[in-house]
C-alpha cells in the first residue's frame, strides 16, 4: 500500500480563522470500494450469481431487482397499459422460487437503477424495444413486509401504486457495499452556494438533529440540512432544519445513502446520549435502521413488546457485539449482521423470524 504524507496545516489555519469547530478525523476501512461493474437497466447475468441472502436480491455486492425483459407475447398491450406487463422482483418471493424450480430463470435480467423505467423488448414480428413503468411484484412486498404490507389491508393498493425504487433502495443502503446506479450526485440538486450556506446552519444548531435529538458534533459529516418543503433550491431559513443522516434519509423522497458504519455510529451516539428511551413501537420505527422496518412491523403486529435498540452484549469469543433489536429478559435478538454465537441467546437475522404470534406475557 502506498503511503502518503500530506500537510494540512494551511487548511487548519483557515478553519480556525472562519471559526469552524475542530473534529477528530481519520481514514479507515470503509466497506464501499471502487468497483467498475456497471449494471444499470436490464443486464443479463447468470441467475446462479444472483444472491438471495436474507431474501433481498443482490449481484456482486449490489442490490438489484429482477424482471423479464422479453414481452414478445404482449408487447403492444404493455406499452399501452404497463400494469399488464410482467412484474419486477425485489426479493426471493414465492413467484421467483417457482420460476427457479421450473428452470425458467433464464428469462430474467437484473437492474439496479433507481428510475422506474424498465426496458422491454419483442422479437415478433420484428425486433422492438422501449421503456415502460412496470409494476412491483406483490409477493415480494409480502416477503419483505415492505412498509408493513402484510397487514395494511386496503392500503396495499396504495403501496403498490406509489412504490418508488429510490426510496426502496435507500431503505437498505446499510446492507450493501455499493449505491445503485442512476443516482444524481447530491451537488447537482442544490444551489451552487449550498455547501457554504449549510455549514453555518449546522454549526448554529451545534450539529443536533431536530428530529431524534442526536448531537453529531463529534462526527459533523453525519449532520445534514433538510429542505422542509422538499424544494432543494428554496433556501429560505424557515424552510431549513438540521437532521442527522438517518432522519434525513427517512424524511426525503430522493435517494440518500447511509452506510452500515454511518448508521452504527449514529446509533452509538444516540445510545451514549441517552436517546433510546423506547416506550412504544412508534419510537422503534422512528429510531431503528429502516432495513428492519419489515421485521419491526411484523413483530409489533404479533404482539411483541418494543425491543431495546443497539444493545451491547458479549459473544462466545468474549467480544462485545451490538444487537440491532434485543429483548434481554427473553434473550432474543434481531441483528442485520452476523454477531457470532451468544450463549443462551436466540439471534435472528434479517427476515428470519418465523415464530407464532406472541403476547407480552409469553415473550
Amino acid at each position: 500500500m502506498m503511503k502518503l504524507h500530506l500537510d494540512f496545516s494551511a487548511l487548519h489555519q483557515l478553519a480556525q480563522k472562519i471559526g469552524a469547530p475542530s473534529v477528530q478525523f481519520g481514514i479507515d476501512a470503509d466497506p464501499r470500494d471502487f468497483d467498475p461493474i456497471v449494471i444499470g437497466d436490464g443486464r443479463e447475468v447468470p441467475i446462479t450469481e444472483v444472491s438471495t441472502a436474507g431474501g433481498l436480491l443482490s449481484y456482486k455486492g449490489r442490490q438489484v431487482v429482477l424482471y423479464i425483459k422479453d414481452h414478445s407475447h404482449n408487447f403492444d398491450r404493455v406499452v399501452a397499459q404497463p400494469s399488464e406487463g410482467n412484474k419486477f422482483h425485489l426479493a426471493h418471493c414465492s413467484t421467483l422460487a417457482e420460476m427457479i424450480d421450473k428452470k425458467r430463470y433464464e428469462r430474467y435480467v437484473v437492474k439496479n437503477s433507481v428510475d422506474r423505467l424498465f426496458t422491454i423488448s419483442s422479437t415478433r414480428p420484428q425486433e422492438r424495444q422501449t421503456q415502460v413503468k412496470l409494476h412491483v411484484c406483490k409477493n415480494c412486498l409480502n416477503t419483505l413486509n415492505y412498509q408493513g404490507y402484510k397487514t395494511q389491508g386496503a392500503r396495499r393498493t396504495e403501496i403498490v401504486d406509489e412504490f418508488d425504487l429510490q426510496r426502496f433502495f435507500a431503505t437498505f443502503t446499510s446492507c450493501f457495499r455499493h449505491s445503485p446506479s442512476g443516482v444524481e450526485h447530491e451537488s447537482a440538486l442544490y444551489t451552487t452556494d449550498w455547501a457554504a450556506l449549510s455549514l453555518p446552519i449546522r454549526q448554529s444548531s451545534q450539529f443536533c438533529c431536530a428530529d431524534c435529538g442526536v448531537n453529531c458534533s463529534s462526527h459533523s459529516y453525519l449532520s445534514h440540512v433538510r429542505h422542509k418543503n422538499r424544494v432543494l433550491t428554496d433556501n429560505n431559513p424557515d424552510n431549513l432544519e438540521v437532521l442527522c443522516a438517518d432522519c434525513c434519509r427517512k424524511s426525503q423522497p430522493q435517494f440518500m445513502r447511509v452506510t452500515q458504519k454511518e448508521m452504527r455510529t449514529i446509533q452509538q451516539l444516540r445510545a451514549d446520549q441517552g436517546l433510546f428511551a423506547i416506550s412504544s413501537w412508534a419510537d422503534v420505527l422512528r429510531l431503528c435502521d429502516p432495513a428492519l422496518y419489515g421485521d419491526a412491523h411484523e413483530l409489533r403486529d404479533r404482539g411483541w413488546p418494543p425491543p431495546v435498540l443497539h444493545y451491547a452484549v458479549q459473544n462466545s469469543h468474549n467480544k462485545t457485539v451490538i444487537l440491532d433489536m434485543a429483548w434481554p429478559q427473553q434473550k432474543k435478538a434481531l441483528s442485520l449482521w452476523p454477531v457470532g454465537m451468544i450463549p443462551q441467546w436466540q439471534i435472528f437475522g434479517f427476515r428470519q423470524i418465523k415464530l407464532p404470534k406472541q403476547t407480552v406475557d409469553r415473550i
